[in-house]
């Protein structure tokens, strides 16, 4: 009975018990104990009427929610049937019980011919012994992800590669494992591009690592084979070779490589008719072409070629080789006893090898250009360089004489041409340098020697000039043999010499050197086989700070050599001041007298 209607009846009830109310007050208006009966079941039906009210909500609700549930269910199952994944319920032995559209398409059955077979059914045999140790592990209450199966649904069917999930199935009372559910997603086009791609990488980094060994050489023969070389490695061909394009259209085999060495090709020439004409060639460029085995052998002897079976259709694979953008000639991979198919990648390759061969000999041939440029222009800046070397030396040569030339002036302004000692004017520029060191350095004491020849011109002028010469010559290495490092030994002219005495410590330095030159200069002199006897006057000034030039000092040292020849022969005086002052009365009296004479002279003349 629904809850509405058993309202209502409540209702009639009420009503009733309403009227028997007034109808027992009618009757017996005083039973007062007869009213409360009614009364009170009045009060009960509305207590019962409150409760269904009650109910009546709860049952809307459980309504709404059982048909939300069913909704739920519905958008379940549809997900079930529908999912992009396979899914599977089996029981504990791995039995279907239950599976989605998506696993019946991955294992190609219908879902009622699904139910009751074991999964094992569809798997390969060398996977059913891990399945069953999987279902001893799923027993033991394990779950497992991220495992993946091959699925063979028939042996017609290629095997599919399924990522799964595993969860256990339990009783009510969630206990015991009745089953599995079994998530399983196809991820084979995943797998095949994945390998595919890791392919593609290994090719790739070969590529590369061909590329690399092709172009770490700049001698053509040497690239040409470590391309055909790494080439038959690469695509893994029974013979791979390169064909230089000749003018007349034929090719001749430059570099070859094959599994074995029963070919031999290298050096033959080959009829190239495989090939478009030149006018086509630009629509050529870097496609391969796939041509019959029996076009590339034309010319060879069939001794020459592996043995094969003649039913076998073989095909080479040829692609062009182009430098400049001009045909330059081919590069061939052949599959020599068992027929092939090739693939897009290995014509791929092998146009991506004949660019990377391309711009290698590109390169060969412009470091061969650029090898003979540099060696042209590296023999003409030779010839250059030696010109120039040449230039240079010469150069060098005329630098050189005339530094000597500049320095031998030097020496003859500064020295005596005679015997090479210093001349005045050196000797000067010595006694400059000299007197102001001593005004700098008070405790500083020098001396200068004036020596001039006894009887030198009656020598002269009876033995003649040369061999007064060669005594010059001779007297002048005496006194720079007899005199330290420090002195300077110059020669003034005619037979006077000035020796100039550095850094004595008191004027019996001075005086000792003077004697020693007088003893000296008493030896004979050996000329031509002929004793020379001679000797020296010498006038010796001690250096003092009262002397400002050198010509004051060259006078007083003239002064006391003079002095020196007035005493005789062979004898020394050193210069004091009286010296200067006699002689300057002396010449002062000599010039009176001149005078005097030259008045009478002009008086008598004028008589």
């Amino acid at each position: 009975m629904e809850i509405k209607v058993f309202e209502q009846k409540i209702e009639v009830a009420q009503a009733l018990l309403g009227d028997w109310r007034k109808r027992i007050l009618e009757v017996t208006p005083k039973s007062e104990q007869l009213c409360e009966v009614p009364e009170k079941i009045m009060v009960a039906l509305k207590e019962l009427q409150i409760a269904l009210k009650e109910i009546y909500l709860q049952q809307e609700k459980i309504q709404v929610a059982n048909q939300e549930v069913q909704a739920e269910r519905q958008r379940y199952l549809e997900l079930f049937e529908y999912a992009p994944d396979g899914y599977l319920i089996t029981n504990q032995w791995g039995i279907i019980q239950e599976a989605n559209l998506t696993a019946s398409e991955m294992l190609n059955r219908r879902l009622d011919h699904l139910i009751g077979k074991p999964l094992s059914f569809f798997l390969p045999q060398l996977e059913r012994r891990p399945f069953y140790n999987l279902l001893q592990r799923l027993r033991q209450e394990e779950s497992i992800k991220g495992l993946e199966i091959g699925i063979q649904p028939s042996s017609d069917r290629s095997l599919l590669t399924a990522a799964i999930s595993i969860a256990p199935v339990r009783d009510q009372q969630n206990q015991l494992i009745t089953g599995f559910r079994w998530l399983l997603r196809d991820v084979t086009q995943l797998r095949e591009a994945q390998a595919e791609n890791q392919r593609q990488q290994e090719r790739s980094r070969l590529l590369a690592e061909v590329t690399l060994k092709i172009r770490q050489s700049w001698q053509l023969e040497k690239i040409l084979q470590t391309a055909v070389t790494e080439s038959q490695k690469l695509l893994k061909t029974d013979q791979v070779i390169i064909i230089r394009l000749e003018s007349d259209n034929s090719g001749k085999v430059v570099a070859e490589a094959s599994s074995t060495e029963k070919f031999g090709l290298s050096g033959q020439n080959f009829a190239c008719d495989f090939w478009p004409t030149e006018s086509k060639v630009q629509d050529f460029l870097g496609i391969s072409q796939i041509i019959p085995e029996y076009y590339f052998q034309s010319t060879l002897a069939l001794d020459q070629l592996t043995e094969r079976s003649p039913q076998s259709e073989l095909t080479n694979l040829v692609t062009p080789i182009f430098v400049r953008q001009e045909l330059w000639g081919f590069l061939a991979f052949h599959r020599c006893e068992t027929a092939h198919q090739w693939e897009d990648f290995e014509m791929g390759i092998g146009e991506q090898l004949a660019d990377q061969i391309g711009i290698a000999i590109t390169q060969a041939q412009l470091i061969g250009n650029m090898e003979e440029l540099v060696s042209q222009q590296t023999n003409e800046l030779r010839k250059q360089t030696n010109k120039l070397r040449e230039s240079n030396q010469r150069l060098q040569q005329e630098i050189i004489k005339r530094r000597q030339i500049e320095q031998q002036l030097v020496h003859d302004a500064l020295h005596d041409a005679l015997t090479g000692l210093p001349n005045r004017t050196l000797l000067r520029e010595r006694i400059e340098f000299t007197i102001q060191h001593a005004k700098r350095n008070l405790n500083y004491l020098f001396a200068l020697l004036f020596v001039d020849l006894d009887r030198f011109k009656i020598i002269n002028d009876s033995l003649g000039h040369m061999m007064g010469d060669q005594l010059l010559i001779a007297v002048g290495k005496l006194l720079q043999e007899s005199l330290r490092d420090n002195d300077l030994v110059a020669r003034l002219g005619g037979d006077e010499f000035l020796i100039l005495l550095d850094g004595i410590h008191e004027l019996q330095d001075a005086t000792q050197i003077a004697a020693r030159i007088q003893e000296i200069l008493a030896a004979p002199f050996y000329i031509e086989e002929q004793a020379i006897f001679t000797s020296a006057s010498i006038g010796i000034v001690l250096g003092s700070t009262n002397y400002d030039n050198g010509d004051d000092i060259l006078r007083d040292a003239d002064i006391a050599m003079y002095r020196a020849k007035e005493k005789g022969k062979a004898c020394y005086e050193v210069f004091d001041q009286d010296m200067y002052w006699e002689t300057l009365k002396f010449a002062e009296l000599e010039n009176n007298l001149r005078l005097v004479s030259l008045d009478n002279s002009k008086y008598t003349g004028a008589n």
